[in-house]
């Protein structure tokens, strides 16, 4: 009833701008000389008027004064040479509504022919929202920003960790063994020192092998995730002494985004490693599923668990490896869980969103670089 009421209060313009009302946009139709001759409700709304105190008002009453100067001298121009602004290239200035409020506007100018005369259509476009809109996305990306910082971060104390831990370790066995063989007094002592060292220089190599898998591993690039975990958790299974299952669902020969699947395979990995320094779990069990929108990784071991209660607040302490783990997931706009009770053992459950379209295309194999 009200947009009719507004129809008919309009009624004495042209009958010909009855399209105007279709428009989502605030839309006028400027006749010459620079006053209203048409417009639509949106138009109304905006500027707070009724539609028939519109009709014949001149448009510079729709500007702050600070801006009639150049508003007229845009107006003189399209008289001139007439060709029409699109509201991607539109001027940018600021609206004057009846009540004296002013907001940010674009307007988008384009001539028309009439039996009355010259005339042009003005769209408006009110940007109140879009200030809000763009600060809104710029604190987003800072977020983002922030959590990639972070697991890049905890990415390298891991690299670092197992680098002293597995490497600084072994070469340091290493050392010692070679002072033996030094200090060694007869040939047989030195070739059982000698034999010593061999084998602790091929399990360092193991190790670093091990090292380099875990860090990104190639099956990763040319098979995908589920064989990369396999073998991830073979090789944590040999190093802890206790089964490490893993359990692939929905997957096929179809590929995650790398994106995803390098996410996953990170939070495995930060999973397992915790299992590894806390848990004294005698099981470990790997889950992961592919649904329809979604994959989902779940890392579950029989651990002696813990309260993760005591884990909030401003004095519990960080634990670096489970803040990797929520910070890899919001990253990728999915949601991280980590359920746990002392002595129930520890449950990890990782869901991200798969983009909508055709399955990611498979990795091409890198040639050369192994």
């Amino acid at each position: 009833m009200k947009h009719r009421a507004r129809r008919r209060a309009r009624a004495p313009a042209d009958p010909s701008w009855d399209f105007l009302d279709a428009l989502p946009d605030p839309t006028l139709v400027v006749g010459d000389g620079g006053r209203i001759v048409a417009g639509n409700a949106e138009a109304a709304d905006l500027f707070g008027y009724r539609m028939n105190e519109l009709i014949g008002l001149p448009l510079r009453a729709l500007v702050p004064r600070r801006h009639r100067s150049g508003h007229a001298v845009l107006q003189a121009r399209l008289a001139a040479r007439p060709r029409p602004r699109r509201t991607g290239g539109g001027l940018e200035l600021a609206g004057l509504r009846r009540d004296g409020t002013e907001f940010p506007a674009e307007i988008s100018l384009a001539p028309v022919r009439r039996p009355g005369g010259p005339a042009f259509i003005a769209a408006i476009r009110d940007l109140r929202g879009r200030g809000t809109a763009e600060r809104a996305l710029a604190e987003e990306r800072r977020r983002y920003l922030d959590r990639l910082i972070a697991a890049q971060d905890e990415e390298r104390r891991r690299i670092a960790r197992e680098l002293h831990d597995e490497a600084g370790q072994a070469l340091a066995t290493l050392i010692v063994r070679l002072r033996s063989l030094q200090d060694a007094r007869t040939l047989r002592e030195a070739r059982a020192h000698a034999l010593r060292l061999r084998r602790g220089l091929a399990d360092t190599i193991v190790d670093l092998g091990r090292l380099a898998r875990g860090l990104h591993p190639s099956l990763l690039d040319d098979l995908g995730l589920a064989p990369a975990l396999g073998r991830y958790a073979a090789d944590v299974a040999e190093t802890l002494g206790i089964p490490v299952r893993v359990r692939t669902a929905g997957l096929g020969r179809r590929r995650l985004p790398p994106a995803i699947e390098t996410a996953l395979f990170r939070i495995a990995q930060e999973a397992l490693a915790n299992v590894a320094r806390h848990a004294r779990a005698d099981a470990v069990a790997i889950a992961l599923t592919r649904s329809r929108g979604a994959v989902r990784l779940v890392v579950k071991d029989d651990g002696r668990g813990f309260d993760p209660a005591a884990r909030r607040g401003a004095r519990a302490p960080r634990s670096l490896g489970l803040l990797g783990i929520r910070e890899r997931a919001a990253a990728l706009a999915g949601t991280a869980a980590i359920d746990s009770r002392p002595g129930g053992g520890t449950r990890v459950t990782v869901t991200l969103p798969l983009p909508a379209g055709r399955p990611a295309a498979r990795r091409r194999r890198r040639r050369g670089a192994r």
